[in-house]
């Protein structure tokens, strides 16, 4: 919220809440020293449970809230979920294939590499679809085509590199 807030954009909101597949209250495992930290995956957390503080949070469905008008639908996405990417991609998959709003999302280069779920998401919502590439701004790696992702993010992960940040987008 403090991030948003201080650069006085009136095209970004910010809600309390948590985008998954299904509505309902889950456990935040909120990081002491690291406010971007906090995670719904306890088991991604990189903190000691003795640190730990728990809050509640509630989980949103992303497409209910546009299709009930409550927020409109993102031209643009930016997803550092500490974990939950999977369950977050899997609650906009309709929304990505429909519209292909320029997405950057963090990702664990070493399950992106071993094809894991998150993968498998990505593959599958963009996969029929021979106009999207990837970036990785950071690294300047650009012009990827999705089939290229897992080759991609093994590179990083054998440069020492476990996140990055790709951008998806329409060519």
């Amino acid at each position: 919220k403090n991030s948003v807030e201080s650069i006085d954009n009136k095209n970004i909101s910010v809600h309390n809440f948590a985008l998954g597949q299904e509505n309902k209250t889950m456990e935040l495992h909120k990081s002491p020293t690291n406010d971007g930290g906090h995670t719904l995956v306890p088991a991604r957390s990189s903190f000691s449970e003795k640190d730990r503080a728990i809050d509640s949070i509630e989980l949103k469905n992303i497409q209910e809230l546009i299709d009930l008008g409550k927020i409109p639908s993102p031209d643009a996405l930016k997803i550092d979920v500490e974990g939950f990417e999977n369950e977050v991609l899997l609650s906009l998959v309709s929304l990505l294939r429909k519209l292909k709003p320029i997405m950057l999302i963090e990702l664990n280069n070493q399950e992106i590499a071993n094809q894991g779920v998150t993968f498998q998401t990505l593959k599958e919502i963009y996969s029929n679809d021979n106009n999207i590439r990837f970036d990785v701004p950071e690294f300047k790696c650009t012009a990827q085509n999705i089939d290229d992702l897992s080759s991609v993010a093994n590179k990083f992960r054998k440069d020492g590199h476990l996140l990055c940040n790709y951008l998806f987008y329409k060519a």
